[in-house]
């Protein structure tokens, strides 16, 4: 049987195209698929047993593992970030204002929240003002991010054995509370998924429920950024030095002294680049292996376009790179704490003091500070948060790693030193530098709104209120702070408008948007879906395409463009927008669903088989996965293996899925098994609650009973 669709193109955007998430799974006949079911019993039948095994520890033991014999180490690198980058509640110091009680007015009037500590248990309490009443949610604080009294901290907690991000963050700096953007028609406690792409960054192991967004087996967690994650599991290790106590070397472990330069690199690049998307299982790379091998590392137009951090972009950028063989060990040794002395005598490995132009102009007392002049600290947008009294606030000004001549950099060092200066001539000095450094950003601020870079605008007119605290400055960052907020709230009302149906308003909320920001790529694709809905095609096509063009990281204009030509019968459309979209998402598994349905419908049966395969081994529980690998391959006339998937699909399903069920029974007649066939389809006829699959099941029955298993389906 060859499947063709059920629906209208028309009812296939509308029901599908609508969810606007590349994640959103629908069987193989484009419904939506039940919720997954967990992996099949022991009353099982021999069929089923491909048992989906949870992620297993490859050995990882945790640091404290380590000190027993390099406990030198041990007690420098339990200071570092990357041992506090991740830790339970009890296992830090936890802020001082979790115990005055106070609430906390969130960035939206409806919603506030009090962090406190309750029992002895560290809690986020959210109160939501909503027109049924006042809604109180508590959360248990179950896990936190980052090194305590310097930047920012982000909590997380569980429900059951899913992780989520509490909005609610505290930002050391400024010693106050601040919020991730949250929509007050939200509930509960406006968490978010944490993905796994998001844990691996903070832990060094936590088991991932294969098939899952965020469930882990919570009991194997080794929080933060340990000894393992640059030298490789552990267990091993140190079995073979227990039993060979006078042995040296460093045996089943990595030493990456040893690596190479792009190795090494690829080391700190696993966190502190763009690496963004997986494209392999969690918690699989391991030191010296190729960074692509696990992971999609994203080309980003724009600095507040970066994923979290990027600093092996910007270093490569260097001509400090380009022209040695530095890498990031060259300036961080990660087995210490950052030391701000430590990187500036970096410098003198290469450079000499008679090498900068600019010492004999500069004061002696700002001569050796390289830092300053050539890797300054900035305003990063890519990060920011939203408190009482500001919104788009980012936590830090973090290190520039583009080591360069920046003069604005060195007019801030020569600033520093002479407001240090008692005398009149300093204050005269301080007061033209402030004017030439406040002149500067506030140019760059208005080059910046020219473009539509919006946060760019944000950074430069803050970067002027670090020297110009004044009202007319204070007004360029709220007129900055309006137009970005305008484009946010604008973006969100638009997706509310869709789940709504509300079509034509939506595209109107999108248009909007587009007045402010023409670049605005989740507007441009969101528009491109709604006028895909309203029967607008060509329209559709123009503003993905812009999307894609706008935004050339996200994989949801490429993905709707593949869809919309795959439920047009075009699956030749099709394919290459769906791999233009895993380019940039390898491991999505609703990608690789459509683009396996794009290959079946081309009759490409190795390449329909190859795609379910790796969709199968990223996700063992996506049913219409497990179908569509059952289809595959019966074509290729491997009936027993397409038993065992249709069956897998059947028991993700609970037997309800009437299309699914129908596949099973292909799967049987072909592989001989009539009587399995003739139970399939009658569960199939008994199941169908659309009209046209269950008189095919009937037929289908009439056929098996009839003696024509033999021809069915070929």
């Amino acid at each position: 049987m060859h499947p063709t669709p059920r629906f209208s193109p028309r009812q296939w955007l509308t029901a599908v195209l609508v969810v606007g998430t590349v994640g959103a799974a629908v069987t193989y006949w484009a419904w939506p698929a039940p919720a997954p079911a967990p992996p099949p019993t022991a009353a099982a039948t021999p069929d089923d047993d491909l048992v989906v095994s949870p992620a297993v520890n490859p050995g990882y033991v945790g640091s404290t593992a380590c000190a027993a014999c390099h406990a030198a180490r041990f007690d420098t690198f339990k200071d570092t970030r990357h041992h506090w980058a991740g830790t339970a509640p009890a296992d830090r110091p936890m802020p001082a204002a979790f115990h005055t009680g106070g609430s906390f007015a969130s960035s939206e009037p409806a919603v506030r929240f009090a962090m406190t500590k309750e029992d002895g248990q560290y809690v986020q309490k959210t109160f939501h003002a909503t027109p049924q009443g006042r809604r109180e949610t508590t959360s248990l604080i179950g896990m936190v991010y980052g090194h305590g009294g310097q930047f920012d901290e982000v909590y997380f907690t569980w429900r059951d054995n899913r992780l989520f991000e509490l909005p609610v963050t505290w930002l050391h700096p400024t010693k106050e509370w601040a919020n991730t953007p949250i929509d007050a028609r939200g509930a509960g406690d406006f968490s978010r998924v944490t993905t796994v792409r998001c844990v691996e960054c903070h832990a060094t192991w936590l088991g991932h429920v294969p098939g899952t967004p965020n469930e882990y087996h919570r009991e194997s967690a080794l929080f933060g950024v340990g000894c393992e994650r640059c030298h490789g599991p552990g267990k091993d290790h140190i079995a073979f030095h227990a039993a060979n106590p006078t042995a040296t070397g460093t045996h089943h472990v990595t030493h990456p002294a040893a690596l190479t330069r792009e190795q090494k690199i690829d080391l700190c690049a696993q966190c502190h680049s763009n690496a963004a998307f997986p494209a392999d299982l969690p918690f699989t790379h391991r030191p010296g292996a190729p960074l692509a091998k696990s992971y999609k590392t994203l080309a980003s137009r724009f600095p507040e376009d970066d994923h979290v951090a990027n600093q092996t972009k910007y270093m490569r950028e260097s001509k400090c790179f380009q022209h040695s063989e530095m890498t990031c060990l060259t300036c961080h040794d990660p087995h210490k704490p950052a030391d701000h002395k430590t990187v500036a005598a970096a410098c003198a490995k290469c450079h000499q003091p008679a090498h900068c132009k600019e010492q004999p102009r500069l004061p002696a007392a700002v001569r050796d500070d390289c830092t300053g002049c050539h890797l300054p600290a900035r305003v990063w947008m890519n990060v920011h948060f939203h408190t009482a009294k500001d919104r788009y606030q980012p936590p830090i000004r973090r290190y520039q790693h583009r080591i360069a001549v920046y003069p604005e950099a060195t007019q801030e060092v020569l600033l520093a030193w002479e407001k240090s200066r008692p005398e009149a001539a300093g204050k005269a000095a301080a007061a033209r530098l402030t004017t030439t450094l406040v002149s500067h950003w506030l140019g760059e601020a208005e080059t910046y709104r020219k473009a539509h870079r919006f946060l760019s605008e944000i950074m430069a007119v803050r970067e002027a209120l670090h020297f110009d605290p004044t009202p007319a400055v204070k007004g360029r960052l709220q007129a900055a702070i309006s137009r970005q907020s305008a484009v946010d709230a604008g973006v969100t009302d638009g997706l509310h408008l869709m789940e709504e149906k509300r079509f034509p308003a939506a595209a109107a909320a999108f248009t909007k948007v587009l007045e402010l920001k023409p670049d605005a790529a989740k507007a441009l694709a969101r528009l491109g879906t709604v006028n895909g809905i309203l029967g607008k095609d060509d329209l559709a096509e123009k503003h993905l395409r812009a999307a894609a063009a706008a935004d050339p990281n996200d994989p949801y204009a490429f993905n709707m463009l593949g869809w919309t030509a795959y439920v047009k019968n075009r699956p030749a459309e099709a394919v290459p927008e769906f791999l233009k979209a895993l380019a940039i998402d390898p491991a999505s598994d609703a990608l690789l669903y459509r683009l396996g349905l794009a290959y079946l419908r081309l009759e490409k049966w190795p390449e329909a088989r190859a795609t379910f395969e790796r969709l199968y081994r990223l996700n063992p529980n996506h049913a219409g996965g497990c179908q569509g690998f059952s289809h595959a391959l019966r074509r290729q006339k491997e009936y027993a293996e397409a038993v065992r998937y249709a069956r897998r699909a059947a028991l993700l399903t609970e037997s309800r899925n009437a299309d699914i069920l129908l596949t099973l029974c292909d799967a049987y007649a072909d592989a001989g098994r009539r009587a399995d066939a003739i139970d399939a389809a009658g569960q199939a006829a008994r199941v169908a609650d659309n009209p046209d699959v269950a008189a095919q099941a009937r037929r289908r029955l009439t056929e098996l009973r009839d003696g024509a298993a033999s021809n069915v389906g070929r």
